[in-house]
C-alpha cells in the first residue's frame, strides 16, 4: 500500500473523542464514497460497513482494522490511534485531554 497522508480532524486533533464509526464515516464522505463503493474499496459487506460506520459493530481485529485504513486511504497507524483512542474511552472511561 502506498503511504498516504494522515486525515486531520481539527476535534480530533484537539483532543476530543470521536468514536471509530463516526470517523469512518467522515473520511467516507471527505473521500466522495458511497457506502456500496467504500466497501467495495474495503473488502467488506455493505452491512458490515454500516455497523461500523454506527457503532454497532467494534473495530478489534487487525485484518479489519488494515482493511478499513488501506480501503479509505487513511495511514495505518492513524487509523491505529483512533482505534486504540475508543478501546482506551470505553475501557477506563477516558474522555480525552480538554475533560475535567
Amino acid at each position: 500500500m502506498a503511504e498516504c497522508e494522515r486525515v486531520l480532524f481539527e476535534d480530533v486533533e484537539a483532543g476530543t473523542f470521536v468514536p471509530v464509526g463516526v470517523l469512518v464515516t467522515r473520511v467516507r464522505h471527505l473521500r466522495g464514497l458511497t457506502q456500496r463503493e467504500a466497501s467495495d474499496q474495503i473488502g467488506i459487506d455493505i452491512r458490515a460497513l454500516s455497523l461500523i460506520e454506527t457503532g454497532r459493530r467494534t473495530v478489534k481485529a487487525v485484518g479489519m482494522l488494515i482493511s478499513l485504513a488501506d480501503g479509505l486511504e487513511v495511514p495505518r497507524t492513524q487509523f491505529l490511534e483512533w482505534v486504540t483512542s475508543e478501546m482506551e474511552f470505553h475501557h477506563t472511561g477516558l474522555r480525552g485531554p480538554n475533560s475535567e
